[in-house]
């Protein structure tokens, strides 16, 4: 049996698989999954630092949501540059503003830069979440769509979770202490190394 079944459009023809876990569903879902393992990463340290940097609690919450609000709103030009414009680029393109978001916390030892590091990840989280969800999409078997979606859905965002969660536990983030500025960099470091990963 072949790996794929043909689809007639119009005047060319698109390969559709017929399975779920084909190739291309697997390497959009291990991408989604790296990015929201980065941004995890990310949530824990991000208040804890700008505590450190002396913010009020207001200031805290604000650096801390910032990134929450930017998401939603590049979430709403997300969709029109998805359907104009080649999804694997906008993917890539994505990643790369996630991975200078975090080689922007590196340097960021005031809140405004911390911040402006903030929105940059929201922004780029916006493209990369749609866009990942998309290109799954793409890569589905139209009679196991909703499945599909599922599996791509539950299990990647749980994995995400339970890795980040796992390295709490074995220490890892543990022996973090943010009593100075060099510390905070060194994580912010390993996340954007991470993300590239993803790219």
């Amino acid at each position: 049996m072949s790996s794929s079944i043909a689809l007639k459009t119009g005047k060319t023809e698109e390969k559709v698989p017929d399975k779920i876990w084909n190739a291309s569903f697997i390497s959009v879902f291990i991408a989604n999954m790296l990015m929201f393992m980065g941004q995890q990463m990310m949530n824990t340290l991000v208040a804890k630092y700008a505590n450190h940097l002396g913010a009020a609690p207001i200031i805290v919450g604000l650096v801390t949501s910032a990134f929450a609000y930017t998401a939603l709103i590049f979430k709403i030009f997300a969709a029109p540059a998805i359907d104009t414009f080649n999804k694997r680029y906008i993917l890539v393109c994505a990643m790369l503003v996630m991975a200078a978001s975090y080689a922007g916390y590196s340097f960021s030892g005031s809140i405004p830069v911390l911040l402006a590091s903030r929105l940059l990840q929201g922004a780029g989280q916006a493209f990369s979440a749609t866009c990942c969800l998309a290109l799954a999409t793409d890569t589905l078997p139209p009679d196991r769509l909703g499945t599909g979606i599922s599996y791509f859905s539950v299990y990647d965002y749980n994995l995400a979770m339970v890795s980040v969660q796992g390295m709490i536990d074995i220490g890892e983030f543990e022996r973090v202490e943010l009593d100075n500025f060099d510390s905070f960099v060194t994580n912010c470091l390993y996340v954007f190394l991470f993300q590239w990963l993803v790219v």
